[in-house]
């Protein structure tokens, strides 16, 4: 597959022309590589596999490098500044730091943690865990069916009207009570 640092999309067209083959001519390469036809089998970084196997092995460090940067991004970090002349020697990563008089690496940038991002990458990588739950659909149109002789619709039924039948009930249940008091 095609670099991720030429700033290209690692994808199968993107490979073929980056290789000068037909994207088809690809295809059908992975397609015989993976029936096992003979001849298909390469050898890469020392490693004898089928040619698709290569190709899926090429297609998941392309993923490893997007998604590492992303963590990468999302937990912060600090990036420290290089010695160019440690660089020209072969040094590589820590043993290439610029160092201050005391031996300490000299920061370039610090990086705050990002936690939407960790949020996202935890959503993506467990969704089970960690997605959005799907909602669950629960009928809305449902009624009550009245069956008798009161199963007529109230002939007036603003808020306001409401309020008045129950504060009029009120009232003759309190009424009630008063007569029966006095009997």
């Amino acid at each position: 597959m095609s670099s991720t640092a030429s700033g290209k999309i690692p994808s199968y067209p993107d490979a073929a022309r980056t290789a000068g083959i037909h994207p088809k001519t690809l295809a059908y390469w992975i397609k015989r590589s993976e029936a096992g036809d003979a001849g298909y089998d390469i050898v890469s970084e020392g490693i004898e596999w089928g040619f698709h196997e290569h190709c899926q092995t090429a297609i998941q460090a392309a993923h490893d490098l997007v998604v590492g940067q992303a963590w990468r991004m999302a937990m912060g970090g600090v990036i420290y500044k290089t010695d160019p002349d440690l660089l020209g020697l072969g040094c590589q990563g820590p043993d290439a730091y610029l160092r201050d008089e005391y031996g300490n690496p000299i920061p370039e940038r610090i990086y705050r943690p990002n936690f939407k991002m960790v949020r996202y990458l935890l959503a993506w990588r467990y969704p089970e865990k960690w997605g959005k739950h799907p909602k669950r659909e629960v009928p809305h149109h449902t009624g009550v069916l009245v069956v008798g002789q009161n199963a007529q619709k109230p002939k007036n039924s603003s808020p306001a009207s409401v309020a008045a039948s129950v504060k009029a009930r009120r009232w003759k249940a309190f009424a009630k009570k008063i007569d029966e008091a006095k009997s």
